[in-house]
């Protein structure tokens, strides 16, 4: 296709050529084309998803699009073709447009990687720079003032699902699932937006995101064309010279494993240092590792003391009630109710102790009771007298709407004085409030980014972790460049929300892909803790427990003094308090993402997770989890759809009958009829131990994670005996059930020091199943065989 110009100068014609240019890259079941104008298809399996609509731009107070009329017409002026071969392989066409004929440019970018990494880059370069850009002022700021890419809403050559992230809490509060169609209205757009992930039946999945400026980035459901438009925030008015904005593309065979490559790929682009780090903080975060005690909304102590005292002493309370009955509180959560507030905003005036909340003060409460504190802050006053127009000491933005601290010597000023009192995370909430009330994050490239980073710096040079709570989508994107982040709430609060909070399934996903662990607030470990301040029962403590465990973020009750069901509460963690974890948040499971979006079920909750233990030969094994609720009747699931890494035979069993133990497979079938909210399923997978006299290794029977490398460090097995290496508390005994001959049993292994090595001693029994060794040797070798044939493919 030839592009005909008239009265443009010299400099457009780029040496007076036009390069016309058509590209098809195919990466096996995941195709892209590109046509001679810059336009392209995506399709996967030979079918049409995805095509592009027409690229726009904001300049002069005016839209320029490609086609437009009114004078207001953006050019196609020239289209080249280049192929990268080192490293990562891709190809990438860019299209330069003029606006209307003559004057600056502006350029797209398509970025096709091969199949190794089955994704796209969008890219937007404003080579001139841009004015005027936000049409209609602040007031479009959910809109964008440029589009690229554009996909077309139409309906697509097969039935596609959806999941959209909006809202607070990680996308938690608005997020939407359904039919990709033209009559799709609930996508989460502009201040709102999240990651898009869109899905086939089989479960083959793209998802969408800013691939940078995550703080200024927005998408636009453009209804009136029927077109997702992905571009930089509407109300942003100035855009500099040679500044570009970039949209991820991915592609994944599951919707998990496309979810796990798009974090990956953003990981990846901030640099090893960086993700090192963030690491290191994940180590040494003693909130995400270790059980707490929570008083934040949903707690009992939330803006509620013990009757006729204060604060400091009913904390001291809590803290002698747990040292009476044993339960290993290792810090605690201190909530808004601990500073000063503005009357009328209840913004934040000073980050300091109240004197009648803490007459002590939170120093002398920490060493009395040896816990450090995960303490919680909010939006800050338009009063606050940090602020330097409030005669404080520190650059700050003051609006009506509350005020933003624009100065790296604050953040470092408030977290050395924070440590000297204990704090060790800093909770970082209302995330959303701070940023829609105050319009100079609408408007501004990098304010957003500013704030954040400078949070985070400062937290870091001060050894500090950083909780977001309440946060959008792009703050949570913008985490990934902050390696002091931790961790972040996926739920609303407890006890309060129509939509019940420990449904996270879908918010893990995100959390889990861009390595931040996802938290689901406080729970109660009893259903009645009378006079609470609610009014209300907690219906499922259980599940809210087991909810808890499986996230490997926080676990933090907030029970009334004398009313913690302790059985059920270290069923989480060893004697000390360390949290028994699996080796990743457990995530919702394709099947449920599709039951939803497919109208299958609205309220489905299938999870699954996995625990990676070393052997000591150089390889690890994989012992599978499987959470279910809410499932309605005759669903079942196969250990195919359960998408384990390295599990493929061997035993699994219910978490309350270790008895029920059976025999599976890949092709093995599970029955989810009857696993509701006050009976949700929990099923535990165990690999056969080749080589050794026992058949498999059930776990701890006791605790929601039966099988975790914070306890069990090391199996090795010989043909004579198996051995784990256990970590644990001295005097503590712990109970390891197996199955050998066919038959349930269990070795109690004691603790002299911190680690012991425990030999497993199975009693000898003559009555050896036939049967059931056969099936075992059976499916050993049919294991073996899929794999030479895999390989040899």
């Amino acid at each position: 296709m030839l592009c005909t110009m008239t009265k443009l100068s010299r400099k457009h014609l780029l040496a007076g050529l036009i390069l016309i240019v058509a590209v098809t890259v195919t990466q096996g079941t995941f195709k892209v084309n590109v046509d001679d104008t810059g336009g392209f298809t995506i399709s996967v399996d030979g079918v049409t998803w995805l095509s592009s609509g027409k690229p726009f731009f904001n300049k002069n107070g005016q839209r320029w699009s490609v086609g437009g009329i009114n004078g207001s017409q953006l050019v196609q002026v020239n289209i080249t073709s280049h192929v990268h071969v080192g490293g990562q392989k891709w190809n990438e066409t860019k299209v330069l447009y003029t606006f209307g004929n003559g004057g600056d440019m502006i350029a797209t970018y398509i970025r096709i990687y091969d199949e190794e990494y089955n994704r796209i880059i969008f890219t937007q370069e404003y080579i001139a720079g841009a004015s005027n850009t936000s049409i209609n002022g602040q007031t479009s700021f959910n809109t964008t003032i440029g589009g690229y890419p554009c996909l077309q809403i139409t309906d697509p050559d097969e039935d596609l699902g959806f999941l959209s992230y909006g809202g607070y809490m990680l996308g938690f509060t608005d997020m939407t699932t359904g039919i990709f169609n033209h009559q799709t209205t609930t996508i989460n757009d502009g201040m709102n937006y999240g990651p898009l992930a869109l899905f086939n039946k089989k479960g083959k999945a793209v998802v969408i995101s800013p691939y940078d400026n995550y703080m200024s980035a927005s998408l636009w459901q453009d209804l009136n064309r029927r077109q997702l438009v992905w571009g930089i925030m509407g109300g942003v008015n100035d855009i500099p010279a040679n500044f570009t904005y970039r949209t991820i593309l991915q592609y994944g065979d599951s919707i998990n494993q496309a979810f796990s490559e798009w974090g990956k790929t953003l990981q990846g682009k901030v640099g090893l240092d960086k993700n090192i780090q963030r690491t290191k903080n994940l180590v040494k975060d003693i909130t995400v590792n270790n059980l707490g005690y929570w008083t934040d909304n949903g707690a009992y102590y939330y803006y509620t003391t013990q009757p006729d005292k204060s604060y400091e002493t009913t904390l001291a309370d809590v803290k002698s009630y747990a040292d009476q009955q044993q339960i290993p509180y290792r810090y605690l959560q201190l909530d808004s109710w601990w500073y000063p507030k503005e009357n009328n905003s209840r913004g934040v005036l000073t980050w300091t102790a109240l004197p009648d909340v803490f007459p002590s003060g939170l120093q002398n409460l920490s060493a009395t009771t040896g816990w450090k504190f995960l303490a919680h802050n909010r939006y800050w006053s338009k009063l606050t007298p940090y602020a330097k127009q409030n005669n404080g000491s520190f650059n700050f933005i003051v609006e009506n709407g509350g005020s933003l601290p624009i100065d790296l010597e604050f953040w470092r000023y408030l977290f050395k004085q924070a440590k000297s009192w204990g704090l060790i995370v800093y909770e970082q909430d209302w995330l959303n409030r701070q940023t829609m009330y105050l319009s100079s994050l609408h408007t501004s490239l990098t304010l957003g980014t500013q704030w954040l980073t400078q949070m985070g710096q400062a937290a870091q040079e001060n050894g500090l972790t950083i909780q977001y709570c309440m946060a959008m989508s792009r703050h949570a994107l913008q985490s990934i460049e902050i390696p002091a982040v931790t961790q972040a709430r996926v739920s609303d609060d407890f006890l309060f929300k129509a939509r019940e909070q420990w449904r996270i399934g879908e918010t893990s996903i995100f959390a889990n892909a861009i390595n931040v662990r996802p938290y689901k607030d406080t729970f109660w470990t009893t259903s009645v803790q009378p006079q609470n301040r609610y009014g209300k029962e907690s219906k499922y403590p259980g599940l809210e427990s087991v909810v808890s465990s499986l996230t490997r973020g926080p676990v933090g009750p907030g029970d009334k003094i004398g009313y913690t069901n302790k059985t059920l509460l270290m069923r989480c963690c060893r004697q000390d308090g360390l949290l028994l974890r699996p080796s990743r948040p457990a995530l919702a499971t394709d099947k449920q993402l599709m039951m939803k979006a497919f109208g299958q079920s609205p309220n489905v909750e299938i999870w699954t997770t996995n625990s990676r233990i070393s052997t000591g030969y150089g390889y690890t094994v994989e012992y599978g989890i499987l959470f279910a609720a809410d499932v309605p009747d005759h669903v079942t699931i196969s250990v195919t759809e359960l998408h384990f890494d390295l599990l493929t035979s061997g035993i699994y069993y219910p978490y309350n009958d270790i008895t029920r133990w059976q025999y599976f497979n890949s092709t093995t079938i599970i029955d989810l009829s009857g696993c509701s909210k006050t009976d949700f399923c929990l099923f535990y997978f165990s690999p056969w131990i080749q080589g050794s006299n026992i058949q498999a290794i059930l776990g701890e029977s006791n605790k929601w994670i039966p099988v975790s490398s914070d306890r069990i460090t090391e199996i090795t097995s010989t043909q004579d005996s198996t051995t784990l290496s256990l970590s644990g508390v001295p005097g503590e005994i712990v109970t390891i059930f197996y199955v050998f001959n066919d038959q349930l049993q269990s070795t109690p292994c004691s603790f002299t020091f911190n680690t012991t090595s425990c030999v497993l001693a199975p009693k000898q029994n003559s009555a050896t199943s036939v049967k059931s060794e056969n099936f075992r040797t059976t499916v050993t070798l049919l294991t073996i065989i899929a794999l030479r044939l895999i390989f040899l493919k």
